[in-house]
């Protein structure tokens, strides 16, 4: 895929797209999601409509830290929340929120994440970022 068509996350979709995700990783139980080390991560839609992660790490959130995660993320009581951790399963549900939003694809460069991270602003204790993020639309 040619990277002419990817662009910052800073874009209107930004503040919907970063809604989409930080709920998704709060489900599961992410603390952060990145390239790995060195390398140019990315998630896209592969054949047979699975999603396809490549050069990607995430880290999981100790079980203690769950119920904040889930509080910065805003998550409705009804929530379902994932009881293990399924790699398949969050890199497949990371994808469908980017669907919804119709982005195709997302590229992570090497200083590029999705993270909570500590903030003794916010009443959770964590903030979520996503910072160096480059997206292309669903392929039409």
């Amino acid at each position: 895929m040619s990277t002419e068509s990817l662009q910052p996350l800073a874009s209107a979709l930004a503040a919907p797209l970063l809604r989409e995700l930080r709920g998704v990783m709060a489900r599961h139980g992410v603390l952060s999601l990145r390239a790995r080390a060195g390398e140019t991560g990315s998630l896209t839609l592969g054949a047979g409509g699975v999603a396809r992660p490549t050069a990607l790490h995430l880290t999981w959130a100790h079980p203690d830290d769950l119920p904040r995660l889930r509080r910065a993320a805003a998550l409705p009581a009804e929530a379902k929340l994932e009881e293990e951790r399924d790699e398949g399963t969050f890199y497949a549900d990371l994808l469908m929120a980017l669907l919804r939003l119709n982005v195709g694809r997302a590229e992570f460069g090497l200083e590029s994440r999705l993270a909570f991270v500590p903030d003794a602003q916010e009443p959770s204790g964590v903030a979520f970022v996503g910072e160096g993020i480059v997206f292309a639309p669903q392929p039409t």
